[in-house]
C-alpha cells in the first residue's frame, strides 16, 4: 500500500492518510484493518538540516516521531 500525507502533498498512486499524528493514526489504522496490506510505503517530502539538496531522493527503513508537548 502506497500512502501519502494528503492536502498539498498528494500523489495519484497513493492514498492520503492525513497530516499530524492523530489523523494519520486514525486513518492508517482504518486502512490497515480493512485492506490488510502486505507492505506500507510512505511517499512524501521532508526537511533537511542542510545535508540534502532539493529533489534528492532519500530512502529510509525505519522512522520515529518525537514531539514535545
Amino acid at each position: 500500500m502506497f500512502i501519502c500525507a494528503g492536502e498539498s502533498e498528494q500523489f495519484n498512486f497513493a492514498l492520503a492518510v492525513g497530516i499530524g499524528m492523530t489523523d494519520v493514526a486514525i486513518n492508517l489504522t482504518k486502512l490497515c484493518m480493512s485492506e490488510k496490506p502486505k507492505f506500507i510505503y510512505f511517499v512524501g517530502t521532508a526537511g533537511s538540516y542542510g545535508e540534502k539538496q532539493i529533489f534528492d531522493i532519500v530512502e529510509s527503513k525505519t522512522a520515529a516521531n518525537i514531539e514535545n508537548s
